[in-house]
């Protein structure tokens, strides 16, 4: 009776007992697929033993822009790790089966906010991010085409995830009948004994037997561990993840290490830095439209003290020029440009407003000084970067002031211990060398 699925899937709509992958999908489909994904066999008396894969779907709320949904795939790679992670600390029940194997499915890029692009426009994240590094870790990833190939536009499960404001900052969440949900209702539709639903920011339909509806508030792994569980499903699909919160610890950075741009998007950018820009330069972000006019009016600066601020800089540090990633209108980019003539924008288009928008990252990342606007997520993945890099703080955790034009707000990170990367160290450790070399010879200066 205190069943998740007993409470609000009616009996007439409940499918059969859950499908295992090797009943649903042939063997050969399935070893093809473990190859493909570098998936280990698990050995049993010197046999291979398929191991049995399951899948995690997830989405954020429609609209959420991209920064934030970052963020959203570190909550799903945590979830999965805890899913496959929960069959190796009660070996004992699973007697002689293997392990299953949680693999996270990416959602396609489509509807966001900021990308002003037709409906029905979709990205896959090998598109943004090196899909190799993303699967060198401690979770196996999945783009969604791959998965629609093998399994069309279905899943065992949708959860579906609603935000309540509890009585304490105790995680909990309650289920709810989901023929009582506005939020379901206007998401979901019954289709022939099936729900069928918007995915990924109207990228698509998908369709399930059953649906769970929660009403949250705290991590996933505390309450849709268990519900997965129960459900004994191959695969789910955890709509509005957002809902739920995140680790904030050290599982934070691992899984956000593991999303590092691609190497064209690397390209592109470095490319833009080679025959735009003049070492040492400054890197800027320049956030404006709804921050100055009504989002964040109290901390976003005007146009003016933006530039003042950047003048400051230019004469203590010597930087020779300026790039600044902004959403700022045409008049006010003309207007920063006639106060700081050094000012670089980005005037190259890579064919979508997204690709755009992560070059003008990295250009940032690579910078010689890192100076963004408070609050927003667009300026966190650039600082989040450079730490990755081992850039330092001093060089990256700068923020402009409003009302101040001699100086920037520091506001440390967050997690004050964030841990370089061994892959992009690797990758860029002369460039740190001579960013960090500028700056000591800049002090150096200031000292005679």
């Amino acid at each position: 009776a205190g069943s998740a699925f007993g409470r609000v899937v009616p009996a007439s709509l409940a499918p059969p007992a859950p499908l295992r992958m090797r009943a649903r999908y042939p063997l050969a489909l399935l070893t093809l697929v473990a190859v493909a994904l570098g998936l280990a066999l698990e050995k049993e008396g010197g046999d291979a033993i398929q191991v049995e894969e399951r899948y995690l779907l997830y989405d954020a709320k429609i609209g959420e822009g991209f920064n934030l949904q970052k963020e959203i795939f570190i909550r799903a790679a945590w979830l999965a790790e805890s899913l496959s992670n929960a069959c190796q600390k009660n070996r004992n029940d699973y007697a002689k089966k293997p392990c299953p194997n949680w693999v996270v499915v990416l959602p396609p890029w489509c509807h966001l906010a900021h990308w002003r692009v037709p409906r029905g426009t979709k990205l896959g994240w090998g598109e943004f991010f090196d899909l190799d590094h993303m699967n060198s870790g401690r979770v196996t990833t999945m783009e969604y085409e791959t998965y629609n190939q093998h399994a069309s536009d279905t899943v065992d499960v949708i959860i579906h995830l609603e935000t309540f404001t509890p009585d304490t900052w105790t995680p909990s969440h309650k289920i709810i009948e989901c023929q009582d949900s506005k939020k379901f209702d206007s998401q979901f539709e019954s289709d022939g004994g099936r729900y069928i639903g918007v995915y990924s920011g109207y990228c698509t339909h998908i369709r399930a037997q059953q649906a769970v509806c929660l009403a949250t508030w705290g991590q996933p792994s505390t309450f849709l561990e268990p519900i997965i569980q129960e459900s004994g499903a191959v695969s789910v699909l955890v709509k509005n993840l957002d809902h739920a919160t995140g680790p904030y610890d050290a599982n934070y950075h691992t899984f956000r290490e593991k999303m590092m741009f691609s190497s064209t998007i690397r390209a592109h950018a470095e490319d833009y830095i080679e025959t735009h820009l003049k070492r040492p330069y400054l890197g800027a972000h320049v956030r404006r439209s709804d921050f100055a006019s009504y989002a964040h009016t109290t901390t976003t600066p005007s146009v003016e003290n933006v530039a003042e601020t950047i003048r400051t800089l230019i004469t203590k540090h010597k930087f020779r020029s300026v790039f600044v990633a902004t959403d700022s209108t045409a008049a006010e980019k003309d207007e920063l440009r006639k106060m700081v003539p050094s000012i670089v924008f980005m005037t190259k288009d890579f064919g979508h407003p997204g690709l755009n928008a992560v070059v003008e990252q990295w250009i940032c990342t690579l910078s010689n000084m890192f100076v963004g606007t408070r609050i927003s997520r667009f300026t966190l993945n650039i600082q989040e970067e450079r730490d990755l890099l081992g850039i330092g703080e001093e060089l990256t955790w700068n923020h402009f002031c409003k009302g101040l034009s001699n100086q920037t707000c520091y506001k440390g990170n967050w997690f004050r211990e964030f841990p370089s990367s061994k892959r992009r160290v690797t990758l860029y450790d002369s460039t740190v060398k001579n960013i960090q070399a500028s700056a000591r010879s800049g002090r150096a200066q200031d000292e005679l």
